[in-house]
């Protein structure tokens, strides 16, 4: 076998200080077979960020005309929202997957009375979606 004596190639600076392999491409994408390619799994953790997040509304039990008609009562209920997704790492998409209402509850958001009929308006029930966000430049 011959030694090489000289290597042509296009040399890219790669500036960051307490660099390590798993910058370069991350250990968990290393057992993927060499087809699939590496140059997806290229400084992954750096273009990419997790997003998770969560909230909760909280509404008392009350009444919703004065007086104490049993009708009109509202119970007490607390609604759960979670969303989980990727962003690029310079912020500019973004791919959220979001339940609203994960516990499917069921509430009613008022309520009414007229002469002798009763009028209650339901909140929403569990929903879901994705939302895709890219900003322009």
């Amino acid at each position: 076998m011959d030694p090489f004596t000289r290597l042509t190639a296009v040399a890219a600076p790669f500036d960051t200080p307490d660099s390590d392999t798993d910058m370069i491409i991350p250990q968990r994408f290393l057992r993927k077979p060499l087809t699939v390619g590496y140059r997806n799994f290229l400084f992954f953790n750096d273009r990419f960020d997790a997003v998770v997040g969560a909230s909760a509304n909280h509404q008392s039990k009350t009444n919703t005309e004065l007086g104490q008609f049993v009708e009109l009562r509202k119970k007490a209920y607390t609604l759960v929202d979670l969303r989980a997704g990727v962003e690029s790492h310079d912020g500019d998409w973004r791919l959220m997957g979001w339940v609203r209402n994960a516990g499917d509850t069921v509430y009613w958001t008022s309520a009414a009375r007229s002469i002798d009929v009763y009028n209650r308006y339901m909140g929403m029930p569990r929903t879901y979606g994705l939302t895709l966000t890219y900003r322009y430049k």
